[in-house]
């Protein structure tokens, strides 16, 4: 059966599905007891009672999963069988996938050498202890809400204690990523999962993934025989002893390639960010802010040109804001839009659109608004005069606030809407002239009826 948002399993109360296929689900879970938030995955008993397989997959995947403690491998905190279904329970890693980093443009090198140095970290620990990832690719690769890379996944992990766990010609993996060995039937060990580094890394440099192929054959074909363009032929950036590196790592023949993790590592020291403007400490404790916009201080800091309608001023600030929801990519959309909009105003509903939900881009406008009216004199066009009457009432005194209750009030609903909480506290701290305003205008962001009227009982009181 299917658990439902608010039933109780065991110590966990279901929170949210955050996946769902053929074979089970993932649900965000409460533990009723410590109150953390973890991911629960189960196997569907359907599937449990129709294969075997399957069954002996996700078993081994607890076993694996449990034998691992590293900072950038998720954690597995306890699995257990309730009435007929399977269920582990792990670290919940909220964050964007790499793989959605990569959706519109390729990664600085800093930036990209940064994750996968993490990346390699993970596994080097895992080689260690004897057991082979198989499927490094983008989507298992998280930059947590933490700030922390973690690797997730050893799902079709194989372990040095059961060499011979998949059938005689099965293949396990994704297809753009596998090593040579691994679609040709031979031994695979370490170094297949260093090759998959390699073309994670190369996509992550140059947006293009090194082995391409109209379907299956030509792929499967194309990892056996070619051998990829260097990644500096994608992107100038790229410097040719760090392309070279890359192109060891995919080697056909294991030899050839980097013979351990911590080798690999080891070739990308000379490229790893080198001051903290450039990569603030992304293992570090958690930001105030979102991981969007963490990202992209991970980035060499431009100035943004102006445009012929547009100061650089008004720019950067759209740019700043926009990046906390849409991360590097922040940069592009704001020097594409400001190519077409008319005026600032048409210019920050057009950079707004590209947020995803409503509540963000209402915050986004109204920060970029804010600065704007504080920088009047930086912003070429249009001029205050020109610019619309804001829909929000004229800002009377605000409230004096104790920073231990707007603490509480931050933490309180970062559990509810993640990282972003003390952004918009902050915010509506500005704003609102009593404690029932402020709690009001936050308790916004909480999509539960029932949870944000338990938070504001909370708060009340001041």
């Amino acid at each position: 059966m299917s658990f439902q948002v608010g039933q109780v399993v065991g110590d966990y109360q279901i929170e949210g599905i955050l996946g769902r296929g053929g074979m089970g689900a993932l649900y965000k879970v409460r533990n009723r007891i410590s109150q953390r938030l973890d991911a629960m995955k189960v196997l569907l008993p359907s599937v449990r009672s129709s294969s075997a397989e399957i069954t002996s997959r996700f078993e081994r995947e607890i076993r694996v999963h449990a034998s691992l403690r590293h900072p950038n491998i998720a954690e597995l905190y306890t699995a257990f069988q309730l009435d007929d279904q399977l269920l582990m329970v792990m670290e919940l890693v909220e964050g964007p996938t790499l793989e959605s980093l990569l959706a519109h443009a390729p990664l600085p090198v800093e930036l990209s050498v940064g994750v996968i140095s993490q990346v390699l970290s993970a596994l080097g620990y895992a080689h260690r202890q004897g057991v082979i990832h198989r499927d490094i690719k983008p989507t298992n690769i998280v930059l947590s809400h933490g700030g922390a890379v973690k690797l997730i996944d050893f799902g079709i992990a194989l372990a040095e204690f059961n060499p011979r766990m998949t059938q005689t010609g099965m293949v396990l993996g994704s297809l753009a990523y596998m090593a040579p060995e691994q679609l040709t039937g031979q031994h695979a060990d370490a170094r297949a999962d260093l090759y998959s580094v390699g073309i994670t890394l190369y996509q992550a440099l140059t947006g293009k993934r090194a082995i391409e192929g109209a379907n299956e054959y030509e792929m499967m074909n194309a990892h056996v025989h070619q051998t990829p363009l260097p990644p500096a032929q994608h992107n100038p950036a790229v410097p040719p002893e760090l392309s070279a590196a890359i192109l060891k790592s995919l080697s056909k023949n294991p030899a050839h390639r980097f013979q351990t993790a911590e080798e690999f590592r080891q070739a990308l020291q000379g490229y790893m960010p080198t001051s903290s403007s450039a990569w603030p400490q992304l293992a570090a404790t958690p930001s105030e802010t979102g991981v969007h916009e963490r990202v992209a201080t991970m980035m060499p800091v431009e100035k943004l040109p102006s445009s012929s309608r547009f100061h650089s001023a008004a720019l950067a600030v759209l740019h700043r804001n926009l990046a906390q929801y849409v991360g590097p990519i922040a940069r592009h959309l704001v020097m594409k839009e400001s190519r077409d909009a008319s005026n600032l105003d048409a210019l920050c509903q057009a950079v707004a659109n590209h947020i995803a939900k409503d509540s963000d881009r209402a915050v986004f406008l109204l920060a970029c608004r804010a600065e704007f009216g504080a920088e009047t004199r930086t912003v070429a066009v249009p001029t205050p005069a020109a610019m619309p009457a804001p829909s929000t009432p004229t800002p009377m005194p605000t409230a004096s606030w104790d920073p231990a209750w707007l603490d509480r009030v931050k933490k309180d609903l970062a559990v509810q809407i993640g990282p972003m909480a003390r952004v918009i506290v902050d915010r509506a701290a500005k704003k609102a002239r009593n404690h029932p305003e402020l709690l009001s205008a936050v308790a916004e962001e909480i999509s539960s009826p029932d949870e944000r009227a338990r938070f504001l009982a909370r708060h009340r009181t001041g």
